[in-house]
């Protein structure tokens, strides 16, 4: 979505990011280079997080900085209709507008 593919491996796929079960991590250059010593073979290899075994599947760039310094990212699959998360707004979004859209500002009423 933000037009910057990783510097190793790739990106996350269509079906992982419905699939909550998808147990694979993207990490950040930094997390690679200082919890993971810089490993050639990181991709493919696995992580743990919060239990759970994940596949790496990709490194980010040097330069790409996430807002809040996320050192790794998961896909996420959301159920709208779950009771249980319906009313979470935790989540913030990211958009890119397509080429020769512009921002317009809305008037309020």
């Amino acid at each position: 979505m933000l037009g910057l593919p990783p510097a190793q491996g790739r990106n996350f796929t269509a079906e992982e990011g419905l699939d909550e079960n998808a147990n694979v991590a993207i990490v950040s250059d930094d997390f690679w280079r200082s919890a993971l010593n810089s490993r050639r073979d990181v991709l493919g290899s696995a992580i743990v997080i919060d239990g759970t075994p994940r596949t790496i599947i990709g490194v980010m760039p040097k330069a790409f900085r996430h807002p809040y310094r996320a050192n790794l990212w998961l896909p996420l699959a959301l159920q709208p209709d779950n009771p249980a998360t319906i009313n979470n707004h935790y989540l913030y979004g990211v958009a890119r507008l397509r080429p020769g859209v512009t921002l317009r500002k809305q008037k309020t009423q």
